[in-house]
């Protein structure tokens, strides 16, 4: 069974004792980046997609992936490349939806199964997937220490001392680690969960 992590305010704090990533995680194909971004629950859809737009203007594609449990796409329009990605997606048996500039999936409830239809996705989609958690486990944490990159998203008025310790729980895992803070306002967090725009400033590096 997995181990699950310790959860105080919304953050993520590793256990005493972390697992090693799995060797077959580690060593998975991958046909562009995978971003795993830590966040509490509501503020995950704004988090991933602030991130994924990021990837989407570093990488010069017109669309990204966003995989959460329970992914539900806000409902508005969709871009064409979100729409076609969907299609994509689904003929390889995935549940995705477009949401403005935006592919979302939604990740099996399960972590281990979620971790396999992580890796299917970098595979299969070709641009930036960002996978969003609320909380962690060794399981994912296998798949967040084999990502290209790992960012915390808080809101601005989260304790700094537990930012802190999230922040240097999760760089633990290896991977280049930063720190996203969403300014609090339900438009702009809107339109970024949609990929359009919205709140927060580029994620700030971590140093080791």
């Amino acid at each position: 069974m997995s181990g699950r992590r310790s959860r105080s305010g919304g953050f993520f704090l590793a256990p005493e004792a972390p697992q090693p990533a799995s060797p077959a995680l580690a060593a998975a194909p991958r046909a562009g980046d995978l971003v795993g971004v830590l966040a509490a629950e509501p503020l995950l859809p704004a988090a991933t997609a602030t991130v994924a737009r990021g990837l989407r203007r570093d990488a010069r594609t017109r669309t990204a992936v966003v995989a959460t449990t329970g992914a539900g796409a806000p409902p508005g329009p969709a871009a064409p490349a979100a729409r076609a990605m969907a299609r994509r997606l689904a003929g390889a048996e995935s549940t995705a939806v477009a949401a403005g500039a935006l592919c979302r999936v939604d990740l099996p409830g399960d972590p281990g199964a979620a971790c396999r239809e992580a890796w299917r996705l970098v595979r299969v989609a070709g641009v930036p997937v960002v996978v969003g958690f609320a909380e962690r486990d060794d399981e994912l944490d296998a798949l967040l220490a084999a990502a290209d990159r790992l960012v915390l998203a808080t809101a601005p008025d989260a304790d700094e001392a537990l930012v802190l310790l999230a922040v240097a729980a999760l760089a633990r895992l290896g991977p280049p680690t930063s720190h996203l803070v969403l300014p609090g306002g339900p438009v702009g967090r809107r339109l970024a969960a949609l990929g359009l725009g919205g709140p927060g400033r580029d994620p700030e590096p971590v140093a080791p």
